[in-house]
């Protein structure tokens, strides 16, 4: 066992300190009320690893649904998006299953778009969400509401 230490030591002084260090952050996300008549923001703590996104973050937040009572879910199926590039504008490149699978209808789509956006528009130096397909943009990538250029304000319902 006495032998063990040094090297244990040796590994964890080895291990580069971006590794160990881990951000908590406070996030603002919204999920449409379970009447289906407007947005209810969840005000959620998050434990970013160094390097992650908390763009990619905050989607896998609002895949897992609300902690609120009184919301509802607003995907059925998450799929982890192929890239998210931030500038001032979050450019979500979602593959076209992803699309495929969260189908609603008009309302439905009003209420997953808008939890993205609205959640995505509380970060710090976004001011816009753009929606792509495998890489390029739609017309309406979730079937009804227009999704040629970038959203620049929030939902309200």
């Amino acid at each position: 066992m006495k032998r063990w230490i040094p090297l244990l030591v040796f590994c964890l002084c080895a291990l580069p300190q971006a590794a160990l260090v881990a951000k908590k952050l406070s996030v603002t996300l919204y999920f449409p009320d379970k009447d289906a008549n407007g947005f209810q923001s969840e005000e959620r703590m998050l434990l970013l690893e160094s390097g992650e996104q908390i763009e990619r973050a905050v989607l896998w937040e609002l895949a897992r649904g609300p902690e609120t009572k009184g919301s509802s879910k607003v995907m059925n199926k998450y799929f982890e998006p192929l890239s998210v590039e931030v500038k001032r504008v979050v450019y979500l490149n979602f593959p076209r299953r992803f699309y495929e699978k969260n189908r609603f209808g008009t309302t439905g789509e009003t209420f997953l778009i808008g939890s993205i956006v609205n959640s995505l528009l509380e970060l710090p130096g976004i001011e816009g969400v753009q929606f792509l397909v495998d890489g390029k943009v739609e017309e309406a990538a979730f079937g009804h509401i227009c999704t040629d250029e970038p959203f620049w304000e929030k939902f309200v319902y």
